[in-house]
């Protein structure tokens, strides 16, 4: 679900050239994470240990809750939203 809504706002968001810019990088931060995360956590617990590891989480997400608190998302026009929604919104027929 999570993943439909973020497209769909990506489409939003962005204009139509830019589209293949952000799909690039939704690609190489989704699979580079994947491929790099599991070493660095090794490697992380290796060095600095589990407690450590849990404050800088903590700490990142208070960080994430902050930013997504002070942040205005805009919201597109209404009428706009009505526009590229409403011909999947029409019966067939």
């Amino acid at each position: 679900m999570q993943s439909l809504v973020y497209s769909a706002s990506v489409g939003l968001m962005l204009l139509q050239k830019h589209y293949s810019r952000a799909s690039s990088m939704e690609f190489l931060s989704t699979y580079g994470a994947k491929i790099i995360a599991p070493a660095f956590a090794g490697y992380s617990y290796h060095v600095i240990g589990l407690g450590e590891i849990s404050l800088i989480d903590i700490l990142i997400f208070i960080c994430a809750i902050t930013t997504v608190l002070l942040i205005h998302i805009s919201q597109p026009p209404l009428k706009e939203v009505h526009q590229v929604f409403e011909p999947a919104m029409k019966p067939d027929g």
